[in-house]
């Protein structure tokens, strides 16, 4: 499989779902809310994490230290609303805004799994003593 570790494959699909629910969700906010702010963040967001999804196949350690600086941004952007909602989290989830929410905040955490996971590999070919 092109010589990458199936870490890294997991890291790019991760990623890249992650950069087009973050698209997904800026578009939502748009036309929900006619937040153009939620367009344009969600929209460069969304096209840096698909960046770094294609970039791994060149440059692995920066593309995933990419992903892994936008998915902490954006946790730090959708993790204290819904830590702020958690008392009303089925309510919360049942909305537009929450349930754009949750999926960010689980796409976050998955993109910081799968992107340290995979930069933890080593690719160099293994020398057994």
């Amino acid at each position: 499989m092109n010589g990458l570790p199936a870490t890294y494959w997991f890291a790019v699909a991760i990623t890249a779902l992650y950069g087009l629910a973050s698209i997904g969700g800026g578009i939502l906010g748009y036309v929900g809310a006619h937040s153009m702010a939620s367009l344009v963040a969600g929209g460069i967001a969304g096209l840096l994490l698909l960046l770094c999804a294609v970039g791994v196949f060149y440059a692995p350690a920066v593309s995933l230290g990419g992903a892994i600086i936008l998915a902490v941004l954006l946790l730090g952007r959708f993790l204290p609303k819904l830590i702020q909602k958690w008392n009303q989290l089925g309510e919360f989830a049942s909305t537009t805004i929450g349930a754009v929410t949750v999926v960010m905040v689980i796409g976050g955490m998955l993109v910081l799994i799968a992107a340290a996971l995979a930069l933890a590999v080593k690719t160099g070919p293994s020398n057994p003593s």
